[in-house]
């Protein structure tokens, strides 16, 4: 179902409803995947993370990935420094997961947040709200498609020390926010 909404997933949404609890996914080749459990993540970081609902984007996943496949295309070099940095931050994000490391962690996922918006793909809505919750202290990113065109971008994952911060820039948008729960069962 996935590929045929989305044309090229990475299957890593799949990956974590089958598994649950946290994993690592990496999509090595189209038929090689690394799926591997982490023992040992502090959930209270993890619970500090709040979901932030804008909308819904116009266009769908694939038109996402068609946007970015066009620009790696027309800017190779520019883009793929765009991923190995985003990869080298996740696995910074994981130390810091590791470490029960919540400062590690919000640069982390800043740090994808602007590669992200250097790929074109987070709206300016989208963009405002997640430069408030940073000027606060926290950290934001989209997550999921984001957006090419409109205001909406889908999802953003925002954590904060003080989650009352996240709150207080919600309710100035009149967005509702979510809280997650982490590390539950996969598929049984």
């Amino acid at each position: 179902v996935e590929k045929k909404k989305h044309g090229f997933p990475s299957g890593g949404d799949v990956a974590a409803a089958v598994y649950g609890g946290i994993i690592w996914y990496r999509r090595e080749t189209k038929f090689l995947k690394i799926i591997s459990p982490l023992a040992d993540i502090d959930m209270g970081v993890l619970r500090s993370c709040v979901l932030i609902p804008t909308g819904r984007p116009t266009g769908s996943t694939g038109d996402a990935v068609s946007f970015v496949r066009r620009r790696y295309q027309e800017q190779p070099a520019e883009t793929r420094l765009l991923f190995d940095q985003i990869e080298a931050l996740t696995r910074d994000g994981l130390i810091a997961l590791k470490r029960s490391d919540t400062a590690g962690l919000i640069q982390a996922i800043n740090g994808c947040g602007d590669c992200l918006a250097q790929l074109g793909i987070v709206p300016q809505f989208a963009q405002n709200i997640i430069e408030e919750i940073r000027h606060t202290g926290g950290g934001a990113k989209i997550s999921g498609k984001g957006g090419i065109s409109g205001s909406a971008a889908g999802i953003i994952l925002a954590v904060h020390p003080d989650p009352q911060q996240l709150v207080a820039v919600t309710e100035k948008y009149d967005l509702p926010h979510w809280t997650i729960e982490v590390g539950v069962e996969g598929v049984q």
